[in-house]
């Protein structure tokens, strides 16, 4: 058990030497399977398409005929943006949006202006605008596979539909498509109709993980940076820069996000933008209803240091009117910046594991883990006959990334606070096994031939395939209002403290593990 000691009195020590840290970490991570993989559901933003504010005989071209139309989300930090959410008192049959996994609840707006179609009605119902509707405003459900490595992706993972299984959500916005609903097909048969849009998705304080939510004070340093993914469909638009709200103010970047950059080389399936805030001039932004544009040219860029970050966001548009193909996807959305820390975040702070080679030994890394199932470095509590989710997501060290790895998970247990800790570790089939402390003797919960820059961990062992081919089960977990839907789910069944230790090992016998364990108690 010497083995086992060692980790824990070097955990239990480093929680404490690394508070004086000001090194930025992972606040924002908006990247899961956000919706169930079944069919009969939407992510349309705000629940619902009829949620638009529709504006008509509007004359936005001067052109003097009041006869263009304008369709809104408008802006709102009260009001989420995100899809609708099962199992609330006014939710509709197909809402299934799962806001409470990780960055889930977003918040902003967006409008779209058509130009010459108030006059344009449908049939059905009778009398009603036919541009009273944007074509594709929502989340999707087909977006990237994370277990799928491609060089040729951002972040080396394939955007796409159903691979392993998977359907990972992108955000989407789309006035115009080729031809695809019967708005846009009228758009195209008619000459004289254009478009513009202009949106804005923001993450707030309240909703960051690793201890963000609750910390005293978030600020920009050198290790700071906002990261976007833009994946399937970036056309048509002009402007794209990162927000931050600092106190009440909204500030927008001078920084552009440039998606016809020569990052977009031929082959490439879209491009990843990062940016540290300090080497950006920032001018003030103010969204308010449907006017959520940025005009550039009144604005006044100027050197901002940010004192109390309340929300990030990131800003696409288009402002000039045009008869083009208007299409939006992203995915990916990360902030990492510097946190002051309370007493109940502190354990947060450094999420930078802990690395032993073959000999025992600690050696460094730069490997980080994100807990998914703490409030605030404090342990979930649950009934037994709760369903759960127990979660965990390594950014594995890069000089490991494309080697062949075992993710490895170990279990300690006890029955109450004052019981000594069991130590158990699981198998591929789902399996336990006690553990001796030997770090020779931990078997593989997954064996990976090439290690991608991201793994997430699935640490309770009831496979989401087996949600899926259990319909009763997968009606009652996937959608059920008393289940929270996550990657793993499952019923532990008897009380106790579990911590879950989670990481990887390499073929010379490197093993990489998160230093906070992620602890759930199951209570009577």
């Amino acid at each position: 058990m010497q083995n086992q000691q060692r980790i824990l009195a070097f955990v239990f020590l480093t929680l404490f030497m690394e508070l004086v840290r000001a090194e930025s970490v992972k606040l924002i991570h908006w990247w899961d399977q956000y919706l169930p993989m079944r069919t009969g559901i939407t992510g349309f933003y705000r629940g619902n398409p009829e949620t638009v504010t529709s504006r008509q005989k509007l004359d936005l071209d001067n052109d003097g005929v009041s006869n263009d139309a304008q369709l809104s989300y408008n802006f709102s930090l009260t009001e989420s943006l995100n899809p609708g959410v099962p199992c609330q008192p006014d939710s509709k049959k197909w809402y299934a949006y799962r806001a409470d996994r990780p960055s889930g609840k977003f918040y902003g707006g967006m409008v779209v202006r058509f130009t010459n179609v108030s006059d344009l009605m449908r049939t059905d119902p009778k009398d009603t605008p036919l541009f009273n509707k944007i074509p594709q405003s929502s989340v999707q459900q087909d977006g990237a596979s994370p277990g799928l490595y491609s060089k040729d992706f951002p972040n080396n993972t394939v955007r796409g539909r159903g691979y392993n299984n998977d359907y990972w959500s992108d955000m989407t916005l789309i006035p115009v498509d080729p031809s695809w609903s019967t708005i846009t097909k009228t758009f195209w048969e008619t000459p004289d109709i254009q478009v513009n849009f202009a949106s804005i998705f923001l993450w707030k304080k309240a909703d960051f993980v690793n201890g963000g939510a609750s910390a005293a004070k978030i600020t920009f340093d050198a290790t700071s940076k906002f990261t976007v993914d833009l994946t399937r469909f970036r056309k048509n638009i002009e402007d794209a820069r990162f927000v931050a709200q600092d106190g009440e103010q909204l500030w927008i970047s001078q920084y552009v996000i440039d998606v016809n950059s020569t990052n977009l080389v031929k082959g490439k399936q879209g491009a990843t933008f990062e940016l540290n805030p300090l080497d950006s001039l920032w001018a003030k932004y103010t969204p308010s209803g449907a006017d959520v544009d940025f005009n550039v040219k009144n604005a006044k860029f100027v050197t901002h240091e940010f004192q109390n970050v309340q929300a990030v966001g990131v800003y696409f548009a288009s402002t000039k009117f045009s008869r083009k193909e208007t299409m939006l996807a992203f995915d990916n959305f990360q902030l990492y910046a510097a946190i002051t820390p309370t007493t109940d975040t502190a354990i947060e702070q450094n999420p930078v594991g802990l690395a032993v080679n073959s000999a025992g030994e600690f050696i460094p890394t730069t490997a980080q883990f994100s807990r998914g199932s703490t409030i605030n470095g404090s342990a979930v509590q649950a009934k037994p006959t709760d369903i759960v989710d127990i979660r965990g997501v390594i950014t594995v060290d890069s000089a490991h990334v494309g080697q062949a790895a075992d993710i490895l998970m170990v279990v300690a247990y006890q029955a109450d606070s004052t019981d000594k800790l069991t130590f158990f570790m699981f198998d591929e089939k789902g399996g336990y096994h006690p553990w001796d402390g030997q770090f020779s003797s931990l078997v593989a919960l997954q064996k990976i031939e090439k290690i991608d820059p991201e793994e997430r961990v699935n640490l309770f062992p009831l496979a989401i395939e087996v949600l899926q081919n259990d319909e009763i089960l997968s009606k009652e977990v996937v959608s059920g209002c008393g289940a929270r839907p996550f990657t793993y789910t499952g019923i532990i069944g008897f009380p106790g403290i579990f911590k879950f230790y989670y990481g990887y090992r390499l073929t010379d016998g490197t093993i990489v593990f998160n230093r906070d364990s992620i602890d759930i108690e199951i209570k009577e």
